[in-house]
């Protein structure tokens, strides 16, 4: 079975190529979200949390929070990716607003995504980090250089995870599939991961 590297971005002929439509949250909601770590489920999530974005009159299905990796996800493609992977994520709803000085539209809901099935998979005889220091950093993430190799030993049948020490999110070969097929604006399948038969 395959890997592949979920990131977000636009199809060239769209009129947002090039652009960073990431959503960014205001204090005191980023303080409030620093708890977004996983593997755990956050249960004091404020439902009236709001989140900007450059111009939220374009509509995508698939971002991630400004200045981190966290996955945003409109009602579709949330209700699609629980149905696939029912428990892997927990859904956290805020309301996506326009910047101030954008014409205002009514605000919608979207799902930030606490993914909650962390692996520790990486092949550490093969992936390089820097000084070859594994200590992580103090947000637990490791200073990688190049690529991540995954040990497919270690990711069992996992088929949408966050591999441990890594912001970077997971497809297997068959959600990666499905959720192609369903043509999910934003969504970009990056490359596929090397991984070790062991």
């Amino acid at each position: 079975m395959k890997y592949y590297y979920l990131w977000h971005g636009y199809p060239p002929k769209q009129a947002h190529w090039g652009r960073e439509w990431r959503v960014k949250f205001e204090p005191p909601d980023v303080e409030g979200m620093v708890k977004l770590r996983g593997p755990k489920e956050l249960g004091d999530w404020n439902r009236q949390t709001e989140g900007r974005c450059p111009d939220a009159s374009f509509v995508v299905d698939f971002t991630v929070a400004s200045g981190r990796s966290w996955p945003i996800f409109s009602a579709r493609m949330k209700q699609f990716v629980e149905g696939l992977v029912p428990g892997d994520l927990q859904y956290l709803p805020f309301r996506l607003v326009n910047d101030p000085d954008k014409p205002k539209i009514p605000a919608r809901t979207m799902y930030l995504g606490n993914v909650l099935t962390v692996v520790d998979c990486i092949d550490r005889q093969r992936t390089k980090v820097r000084n070859d220091d594994w200590t992580p950093r103090p947000n637990g993430m490791f200073e990688v250089r190049g690529p991540v190799w995954l040990r497919r030993s270690l990711i069992a049948d996992e088929r949408l995870f966050v591999i441990g020490g890594t912001p970077t999110m997971v497809l297997r070969e068959d959600v990666k599939e499905l959720i192609e097929a369903e043509g999910f604006r934003g969504v970009v399948i990056v490359q596929e991961m090397p991984v070790t038969d062991d």
